[in-house]
């Protein structure tokens, strides 16, 4: 952690920074027993954590997570692809484009045009679907590393902040500002989260595919933009209480898709409905009234300075990461009506795509290859992080 000694560093921009009543020099003064937020921190420990994220991520990965899941007999293996698939592949691809999912009348166009039966196609498409789903020991130790993680960091981030007054009142986390200190338990919290979060960006790619691919893009590059902007201008309260009040769903998440991985259902049922409840508790009532309103409505009167960009970044950035909560929570809810009007309780509460073990199709233009392939579960699923 670097030492607040010494000359006081410039500013990210100038335009981002209001002058008056605070400029930047007077910002950055060396006060006794005050340690804050220094810029060169990003580069270097924010890169540090980052690697370190990935490699433990890694080690984990293969000395621990891996081997139990192998323990445990979850499934590694992978769609079976059929003799006439790669051929298909060729004749269909191009006539496809971008399209997933085709209407009645676009597959019998498809068909018709790449002179092969409607059914030929369906049974190509649940494939393709189907090829690159994720086996149970992949989705096992996914889940694994974002439970190991989630449950630590919410315990360290509840420890670290539970006797902090501004963890129980937001006033405090304007009170006393510039002048905020920043320990060296909180320093590094700071670091690590985000280290974390610009590693899972890194490899977002890698992991099992979502449906909200882009939606959870948007969130880890809305977070990673939080934390760094909250550190250049030592909001580090506001930062370190909305971390704790983000993450505290998530291992409850991570624990309940577990549960359903290892055919705990009824554990997972249950551990759905609290997450349900801590959702609603943290994501879309604690976060929004204790911290976005705090933000909007408080930050500048308690500040006593007029609107700059960096406020309406600020708030700019929260709207935008409440947006995505409200997104995830109709994709929760979506679930939930299912279930109730369905009466069935496997359904999956995150969107990366499993495949079914048992289902199968075959190409009635194939007959002789005796080539399975894998459908598609059919399963209503959503995004929840």
């Amino acid at each position: 952690m670097s030492s607040s000694n010494g000359s006081p560093e410039q500013p990210p921009a100038w335009w981002l920074w209001l002058r008056d009543p605070y400029p930047w020099h007077k910002f950055k003064a060396v006060v006794p027993g005050v340690s804050r937020p220094q810029l060169s921190d990003l580069w270097f420990y924010g890169v540090l954590c980052t690697i370190l994220m990935l490699l433990l991520r890694g080690l984990l990965h293969y000395s621990l997570l891996k081997p139990l899941g192998q323990r445990l007999k979850l499934s590694d293996r992978r769609v079976r692809l059929p003799g006439w698939f790669a051929a298909r592949t060729r004749l269909l691809e191009p006539l496809l484009g971008h399209r997933r999912r085709l209407a009645p009348a676009e597959l019998k166009e498809l068909a018709r045009t790449a002179n092969v039966s409607e059914r030929s196609v369906e049974n190509w498409l649940r494939l393709r679907r189907n090829r690159d789903k994720p086996t149970q020991l992949a989705r096992f130790t996914e889940c694994s590393w974002y439970l190991i993680y989630y449950t630590v960091f919410v315990t360290y981030g509840l420890v670290l902040q539970w006797n902090e007054p501004h963890f129980w009142d937001s006033r405090h986390l304007w009170l006393d500002w510039p002048q905020h200190h920043l320990s060296r338990a909180a320093f590094w919290y700071y670091m690590l989260e985000l280290g974390f979060y610009a590693s899972s960006l890194i490899t977002l790619t890698a992991d099992i595919k979502r449906k909200d691919f882009y939606e959870l893009t948007a969130h880890h590059l809305v977070t990673i933009g939080l934390i760094l902007l909250s550190w250049a201008f030592n909001f580090t309260r506001v930062g370190l209480l909305t971390l704790v009040i983000h993450d505290a769903v998530d291992p409850l998440l991570s624990f309940g898709k577990l549960a359903k991985y290892l055919g705990a259902q009824k554990l997972s049922d249950a551990t759905f409905g609290v997450f349900l409840i801590v959702w609603v508790l943290s994501r879309l009532v604690a976060l929004p009234i204790r911290v976005v309103y705090s933000v909007y409505a408080h930050s500048l009167p308690a500040l006593e300075i007029p609107p700059c960009l960096v406020y309406y970044m600020f708030v700019g950035m929260f709207v935008l990461l409440q947006v995505l909560h409200c997104v995830w929570t109709y994709y929760i809810f979506r679930i939930v009506l299912y279930l109730l009007r369905t009466g069935q309780t496997d359904g999956d509460i995150r969107s990366d795509s499993e495949m079914s073990d048992n289902n199968e199709v075959e190409d009635d233009d194939d007959l002789a290859d005796n080539n399975a392939a894998v459908s598609s579960n059919g399963k209503v699923t959503g995004k929840t992080d």
